[in-house]
């Protein structure tokens, strides 16, 4: 009896080796398969939990104390998912060897390419290719970034919106429909934000391994979306703000708001910048001067002169400029708090465009302004420095040239004519005329 149970223990014994032999087969040639395919450091082990773990064993020249780096994927480890294994890794590998992606945000990306459909979490790895992209934007001019950060925003609102785009055609067609209705047709911000679309969508798919699906439509979709520029070449042109207006808006903010009515009285009278608040200094008695702003690749690493400043007085008032100035130095009434503020936190932010951005949301909120710019098309707080360029060249029979008038603005010649050298008037044009037959004297042909 005894020998026939030891006899039957040893049948059962083999028989279960051959079994678990037979079953672990599939294993090894899956093994072998990754090996061939992607080099030593690649392996795969089967977890307690029934899924497939994916071991990336970096190539360090410390043998078996190589670091060696884990992820498990959501592949049930059996026989039937050779294939899908494989394909995993055909995925994970380019991304972590050349992209220097992690194997975990690897294998999220490979996640959210392979689920069904309708459980897509694209929007939650387009996050993290998002923060990527802003990471490439490092260190532009502060008003760059801003825009760069805006359109990131954008990116990601339609994005994560439901129902959740699920191509790169789709995604430009439902961002179109987010944003464009109250941006004109045809404009150059329209332009500009369907690039930055197009350059983030193929940011995601070439660096950071998001599905071709991703990839932006043909660009004719893209003109199709921008559409035609109906506006004139008046409906671009910010126009200055009259003397008469800005006579009435001072009288009222000094009355009701002095700190708001110096700050105004600078930049109208001496053809300031709206940032270039945050940057003034009185020399030598009364001579006002600016520091730069501007930052760019033409004066990167270059810290240029502060540049001197002079008023153009309202015809009737003259002295005001020098007035204003005078209080400023006194710093008995000072700018806005909220100004003051920006100013501050300049140095900290490494920007000035919320100082001019202060400036416009003080000035917007003031009734007279609102009743000033209600009469006047397109004016804007930047019509307060183009009324010291209007009035250089057409408030005089001696005209200050376009040179003097650039550099006193802290600009190029070429710059002054094309954003301060296209607005006009009838009134003008009748006084230009008048002008000219007053002083006519007859010519040969």
């Amino acid at each position: 009896m005894h020998n026939i149970d030891s006899a039957l223990i040893y049948a059962l014994i083999a028989l279960f080796q051959m079994a678990s032999s037979n079953k672990d087969s599939w294993v090894q040639d899956l093994r072998k398969l990754i090996c061939t395919n992607h080099g030593r450091g690649w392996r795969v082990n089967g977890e307690g939990s029934g899924r497939t773990k994916v071991i990336y064993v970096i190539n360090e020249g410390k043998g078996a104390a190589n670091n060696r780096l884990t992820k498990t994927i959501n592949i049930n480890w059996e026989k039937t998912n050779i294939a899908k294994i494989n394909g995993a890794i055909d995925f994970i590998k380019p991304l972590v060897v050349n992209k220097k992606v992690s194997l975990s945000d690897a294998a999220k990306r490979w996640e959210a390419q392979n689920l069904p459909q309708e459980k897509k979490v694209s929007d939650v790895i387009w996050d993290e290719v998002l923060i990527a992209f802003e990471k490439t934007k490092e260190g532009l001019s502060s008003k760059t970034g801003m825009e760069w950060t805006r359109r990131v925003d954008r990116f990601r609102e339609v994005m994560n919106k439901k129902p959740t785009p699920t191509s790169g055609e789709d995604f430009v067609k439902k961002y179109a429909k987010n944003f464009f209705d109250d941006i004109p047709s045809g404009s150059d911000s329209r332009k500009r934000y369907l690039d930055s679309v197009y350059k983030i969508l193929e940011y995601g798919v070439n660096r950071h391994g998001m599905s071709e699906r991703w990839l932006p439509p043909h660009k004719d979709l893209a003109k199709e979306l921008v559409g035609d520029n109906t506006r004139t070449t008046e409906d671009t042109v910010t126009p200055p703000i009259s003397d008469a207006d800005l006579a009435i808006l001072l009288d009222t903010l000094k009355a009701t708001n002095p700190k708001l009515y110096l700050a105004v009285g600078l930049i109208a009278l001496h053809g300031l910048r709206l940032s270039e608040l945050a940057t003034l200094e009185v020399r030598d008695g009364n001579k006002l001067f600016v520091g730069s702003i501007k930052k760019n690749v033409q004066n990167k690493g270059k810290k240029n002169p502060p540049r001197r400043v002079f008023a153009l007085d309202i015809l009737g008032r003259e002295g005001l400029g020098n007035e204003l100035v005078a209080q400023y130095k006194s710093g008995l009434v000072g700018l806005p708090e909220a100004i003051e503020n920006q100013i501050k936190m300049v140095q900290k932010k490494r920007r000035f465009a919320d100082v001019g951005a202060t400036l416009t949301q003080q000035l917007n909120r003031t009734i007279i302004w609102k009743q000033i710019a209600k009469k006047t098309k397109g004016l804007t707080p930047y019509s307060l420095r183009h009324r010291w360029a209007w009035i250089a060249h057409k408030a005089s029979d001696n005209p200050i040239s376009i040179r003097d008038a650039a550099e006193a603005m802290g600009h190029t010649p070429a710059t002054h004519l094309n954003f301060y050298g296209r607005w006009t008037s009838e009134a003008s044009i009748e006084a230009a005329v008048a002008r000219h037959q007053k002083n006519a004297f007859e010519v040969g042909v």
